[in-house]
């Protein structure tokens, strides 16, 4: 049986703060996944973590949240 996908960024350009911080990232977030996000840069981290928020500019490539579908469903 194949994991239920939670989040997923496909080729994205994330910027943050005005500034390109990554370019084509590809993340995908499976249902029983655990991770731990490590890096030696505070502002690639905090981006990252910004992006899976939802909270930078990504002017190309897509993020997909299934889990916010399936909870906005459930109150409904």
């Amino acid at each position: 049986m194949k994991a239920k996908i939670l989040l997923q960024i496909e080729n994205a350009q994330v910027k943050y703060l005005g500034e390109t911080i990554f370019q084509d990232l590809n993340f995908t977030w499976e249902e029983g996944q655990q991770w731990a996000i490590i890096g030696s840069s505070g502002r690639e981290l905090t981006a990252f973590l910004e992006t899976l928020r939802g909270t930078t500019h990504i002017p190309e490539g897509k993020i997909s949240r299934p889990f916010s579908n399936d909870y906005t469903n459930q109150k409904k």
